[in-house]
């Protein structure tokens, strides 16, 4: 995926399998919530499929930014930003 000429802060966190965590489960299908930390915000959709293209599904990545509470130390202390995706599978 090219990404030249595009600010950090316009940018959309580009994924990849390193960032997510996925927890097998004994079916095949499965609610995944993975949780990936970054700056940025915005929404991309990604179509998916296997080698025979039966199962091709697109699907929507939203990372939205959300503040990281307070923590009660010392004010030399930063606070970081979190970012949380969505998946739905349409």
């Amino acid at each position: 995926m090219e990404h030249h000429n595009i600010k950090e802060s316009e940018q959309l966190a580009l994924l990849s399998l390193s960032d997510v965590t996925m927890t097998e489960g004994e079916s095949k299908t499965q609610d995944i919530t993975p949780i990936i930390t970054g700056k940025a915000a915005g929404t991309t959709k990604v179509f998916i499929y296997n080698s025979d293209k039966e199962s091709a599904r697109t699907i929507t990545v939203m990372v939205e930014k959300k503040e990281e509470p307070q923590q009660p130390t010392t004010a030399t202390d930063g606070t970081g930003k979190k970012a949380t995706i969505t998946i739905k599978i349409k």
